[in-house]
Formats: C-alpha cells, structure tokens, sequence
C-alpha cells in the first residue's frame, strides 16, 4: 500500500512538471492527481503505458492561447520632457496598455544579426483600425531596415499613446544601438472616434505647418547653447501628439540638437492660438502691381494681439508686440524699421513690395507684412479668397 501511493505521487510530480509550462488550469491538475492515484495501483507495465498514452494525448497550451502576465501601470509620465529624459539608450517609460486604443505586441526575434525587442501597438477594433496597423508596420519595417543597413546591434521599440481633446495620439519610439544610441520617433494621430486621421493644420489651425514653423524657430532662435542654428522648419512626416492642452512638436535626435539630449520636443499652446479671417471684399484690395493683396493694417493686428499707434503728424505708425518687438513705418515710405528686445536700442530696416498705403481712412500693407516681419504670424488664401490670418499669443522663450 505504501509503495503504490509513494509511485502515485511520483507519477504526480512527474504530471506536474510535464504541465507546469503550459499553465495547466487546477481543474486539470485535480484530474491528474487522481489518474496518477489510480495508477498508483495498476501492475507496473500497465502504469508505464496508461501515463506514457496520457502524456502523448494531452493538449499543449499554444504561446498564443497562453494567459499573459498582468502589467503593473507605468509612472504616468506628465510631459514630453520627461518622456525624453527618461528614455536614454533602451530605457523607456512603457505604455499602460490596460485601457486605451493599442495593445502591446512582445518584439523578441534576431534578424541578420539585429536584435529587435520591446513592444510594438497593435489598434484595437475601431474604424481606422487597419489603415493605422499598416503604417504602424510599415515604420517598423522602415526603422528596422535603417538599422540593419547601419549595422546596429539592437532596436527597441515602446510607444506611448494619448487621448485628449478628441483626439487620440500614438507615438511609437525607437532606440538604435551602434557605437552610438539613437533615439527617433513616429506619431500617428486620429480623431476618438476613430473614424479619420488628423494632421497639424486640422488640430492647430488652417496655418498650423507655418505657425508652429515660426514659433520654433524662435525658441531655437532664444537657446543657440542648446539647439543647431538654422532650423530647417516643420514637416508634416515630423512627429507630433496632443497631450493635455498642448500639441507637442518631436524631433529625432541629432536632428536639432546633440545626440546626448535625446528626443527634443516642443509644446504650443492650443488655448494660444487666434485666428482672423479678412473677407475678400471689403475686406482688402488687390494692386495691379504685383497681383499684390494689401490688407487693414489696425484690424488684423488689433484682433491678434498687436498693438497699433498712430503718429498724425509724422504720419507715423507703431505696430507692438509689448517685451519683443516694435515696428515703425511711415505712409507712402517703403521703409519697415524694426527694434527687438532685449537689444531695442538695435534697429534693422526692411523694404517689402509696397508702402503702407492710407484709402478711406484706412492703412493697408502688403500682406507679406504679417509674414516676413511679425514672428508670431502665418497666413493663407482660402478657395474664396478670404485671408486667414493665425497667430500665437503665448509665450515663446
């Protein structure tokens, strides 16, 4: 009797381990503990061949079918900023994936060398689903292809996905490894309801590309230890998000910056952004010099924030930006005199394609005023030719 239960709990140890990696559910393991009690009882041979037959028939649990470990939340991570700081060499701020539009897919295979791990977004059911799943595989196929040309040791992938403003925003990072770790980044934007993509002009404004081309061109402009001169302005293949009341601007590293400042990222103030529109008529007129669109001086800047006064003796006018920068013209004079703080005492002198011109009691100037002299401006012409006129409020430093 001892000998037949010290041989059933041999063959339910043996059960055991047999099972152990295919997380086999307790239902199963009771049923096995009692074959392997049974058993405990048959003649020997007849042991051999009922546990060798139970072995051979039991189904293995697929890697797919397998239940996944539970993920404890990332640290919610507030900004940008502290994303980019985080995610030196393959250190990144995972994405929570218990709710939300993505699940995460393991990456854990070697190709020609490369290792590629990490996670990669899968979309869940939604309308853009596939449409999003295929550019979400085409930039990993891209960034994998550019390391292997490279020679790189690893890729990691993470992403990180945002909802905010009716908006749903996933950025996708990856981290090279050569001699060197490079950081870049993809984003993919869609409305919540998952019914169609969005690009910057649809989130910031009709002028979105120039506006936010202006504004960080400014900042790099204020931080010449930090960025490269010379920023080449804002594509609409560079990455971007929505992330609270911001739509955050992201740049590969090495791209504005040293490679040691990693991802370097942007915010603009969507609260920040005013938008003017001048109808066609009355709104300006056209010279025939030039086909040249000249537009109300006072009205535009009045309703984006410039300040605009007039010196009737002189004929002079002052347009402000208060703490930046001042704008003196004079009437019939093609001659555009600006002063910039901090150094106000400097002053530089442009000429456009006209003079400010005075008709009815209004001033007009060429409407590449507001393009090439005020650095918080962009514009364009609409199908009706109506001017839309976008500019940034905040505060660029």
């Amino acid at each position: 009797m001892n000998r037949a239960l010290r041989i059933g709990f041999d063959i339910m140890a043996l059960i055991f381990v047999k099972f152990k990696c295919a997380m086999i559910s307790p239902g199963k393991l009771a049923k096995a503990a009692s074959l392997a009690l049974a058993l405990a009882f048959l003649p020997a041979s007849a042991q051999a061949a009922s546990v060798k037959a139970s072995l051979v028939k039991a189904p293995l649990i697929q890697e797919s079918q397998a239940p996944q470990a539970s993920k404890a939340p990332s640290t919610p991570v507030p900004t940008i900023q502290a994303q980019r700081q985080s995610a030196r060499g393959d250190s990144f701020i995972l994405a929570d994936v218990s709710q939300g539009y993505f699940k995460a897919r393991a990456l854990s295979a070697r190709e020609e060398g490369l290792e590629i791990k990490g996670e990669l977004p899968v979309a869940r059911d939604m309308a853009m689903g596939e449409l999003i799943n295929e550019r979400i595989q085409d930039a990993y196929k891209e960034k994998v292809a550019s390391a292997k040309e490279s020679k790189a040791r690893t890729i990691t992938f993470a992403f990180r996905q945002e909802e905010s403003r009716g908006i749903v925003s996933l950025l996708l990072y990856s981290t090279t490894s050569t001699a060197t770790a490079r950081q870049e980044v993809d984003s993919f934007n869609f409305t919540s309801d998952g019914l169609s993509l969005v690009d910057v002009n649809d989130i910031l404004s009709p002028n979105g590309l120039q506006l936010a081309t202006k504004i960080i061109s400014a900042r790099v402009k204020n931080n010449p230890d930090r960025f490269y001169p010379n920023f080449p302005g804002v594509m609409e293949t560079d990455a971007f998000a929505v992330i609270g009341g911001d739509l955050v601007f992201l740049f590969d590293a090495f791209h504005m910056a040293p490679g040691s400042e990693g991802i370097i990222s942007f915010p603009i103030s969507l609260d920040s952004v005013v938008n003017y529109t001048v109808k066609k008529s009355p709104g300006y007129f056209v010279k025939e010099q030039y086909s040249l669109k000249m537009v109300p001086l006072r009205n535009i800047c009045g309703a984006l924030g410039y300040s605009v006064a007039w010196n009737s003796a002189g004929k002079a006018i002052t347009v402000e930006w208060p703490g930046e920068i001042a704008v003196m013209m004079s009437l019939d004079k093609n001659d555009y005199t600006l002063s910039r703080q901090p150094a106000a005492d400097k002053t530089t002198s442009r000429a456009l394609e006209s003079a400010p011109e005075l008709k009815d009691g209004i001033t007009y100037v060429p409407i590449s005023f507001f393009d090439q002299i005020l650095d918080r401006v962009a514009f364009s012409v609409d199908e009706s030719d109506n001017i839309v006129f976008s500019c940034y409020t905040g505060e660029i430093k």
